[in-house]
C-alpha cells in the first residue's frame, strides 16, 4: 500500500513520491502532486494499492524499489531522484 493522494492519476504533471519508513501496512511511499501535503487536512492522503497506482501512474513503479528516505520529483521531461535524511523521521 502506497499512500496517495485522493484522485491521484496520469494527468497531474507534476508528482512528488516520499519514502518513509515501512510500516506492517504499508511500503513507505507517498504520492501527492504540487507542493506541501496541507496539514490541516486529515484526509488529503488515502491508501491505494500499488497495482492501482501502476493503472494511473506506471512510470513511478520502478520508483517504488527505493529504500527509505528516497524522493522522486517527476514532471514531463524532467526526473529528479535524491536522498533526504528527514524522511525517516517523519
Amino acid at each position: 500500500m502506497v499512500g496517495s493522494q485522493r484522485r491521484v492519476h496520469a494527468s497531474f504533471n507534476l508528482f512528488t513520491p516520499c519514502a518513509t519508513r515501512f510500516t506492517d501496512t504499508s511500503n513507505g511511499w507517498f504520492v501527492w502532486r504540487d507542493g506541501d501535503i496541507p496539514q490541516e487536512d486529515d484526509r488529503f492522503l488515502e491508501p491505494m494499492h500499488v497495482e492501482h497506482l501502476a493503472q494511473h501512474i506506471p512510470e513511478l513503479v520502478t520508483y517504488l524499489a527505493l529504500p527509505p528516505g528516497w524522493r522522486v520529483l517527476l514532471a514531463p521531461d524532467y526526473e529528479d531522484v535524491w536522498y533526504d535524511e528527514d524522511m525517516l523521521h517523519v
